[in-house]
């Protein structure tokens, strides 16, 4: 069965996933969650709520509201305790342009220009540290 879930912590593109995000959330994991849904499907459920928080923060455009967001359970654990990965998939480097970003997630996963803005406008949620992608924040 394939697994879910994973995060591949030796991928330079992950600096930073470590400190401010996987051990933040396996605490919270930890406190009782991870003896009502798996790992994999915890972490489904914090990205959802972190774009439904993400969009409740947007005082400039209170008419564009969020689509609901499927949810289901089920998904499938994989790597150690963390979430680290064992097999992964390369993803596109972050310092491609549209057209190498765009071709990348066409040939790999199939995905639409719509699909494709929609993960990347997920990645400009929050601010950019240099310690963690390379980029700062002006």
């Amino acid at each position: 069965a394939q697994c879910n879930g994973c995060v591949d912590f030796q991928n330079a593109d992950h600096a930073g996933l470590v400190s401010g995000c996987v051990e933040p959330l396996q605490q919270i994991y930890l406190s009782g969650w991870h003896d009502i849904m798996s790992r994999a499907d915890f972490w489904a459920a914090a990205a959802t709520i972190a774009l439904e928080y993400a969009q409740e923060l947007d005082l400039v455009n209170v008419d564009d509201r969020l689509r609901e967001i499927p949810y289901y359970f089920g998904r499938i654990d994989c790597g150690d305790a963390a979430g680290d990965a064992v097999d992964t998939k390369h993803f596109v480097g972050a310092h491609l342009g549209w057209k190498g970003v765009s071709s990348w997630f066409d040939d790999n996963l199939g995905w639409t220009d719509q699909q494709i803005v929609a993960v990347i406008g997920a990645h400009t949620l929050g601010r950019t540290h240099s310690f963690a992608s390379g980029f700062s924040t002006l």
